[in-house]
């Protein structure tokens, strides 16, 4: 990170490339996933270790936030244009949750 940014400005932008990370979990075939699981034994990327870490729990944070928009809508599905949206605006208030999670760290 660049040392002339702000703690906040740093935060933030780490906490894009985390929820970026975390979002795209969901997108992999199995042998991305793997790939994935070989840069997190090398230990290459923080953001993607920080969204696989379990002690933070980010794919449960992620994944009730899609069940309480689920059930906020009647259990009804959406269609693929309306999925992209709806998981862009999450990705909005995960990247603010965890912007302010790191900025206190």
């Amino acid at each position: 990170m660049p040392a002339e940014l702000s703690r906040r400005s740093r935060a933030q932008l780490l906490a894009r490339r985390v929820v970026a990370e975390l979002v795209a979990m969901d997108d992999r075939s199995e042998v991305e996933a793997s790939l994935v699981r070989v840069a997190l034994l090398v230990g290459a990327d923080p953001a993607l270790a920080l969204a696989h870490d379990a002690a933070l729990d980010l794919a449960g944070e992620l994944a009730r936030e899609r069940l309480t928009r689920f059930e906020a809508r009647g259990c009804r599905q959406l269609s693929a244009a309306a999925w992209s949206a709806e998981t862009r605006e999450i990705a909005m208030v995960l990247e603010k949750r965890c912007a302010e999670r790191f900025r206190r760290m």
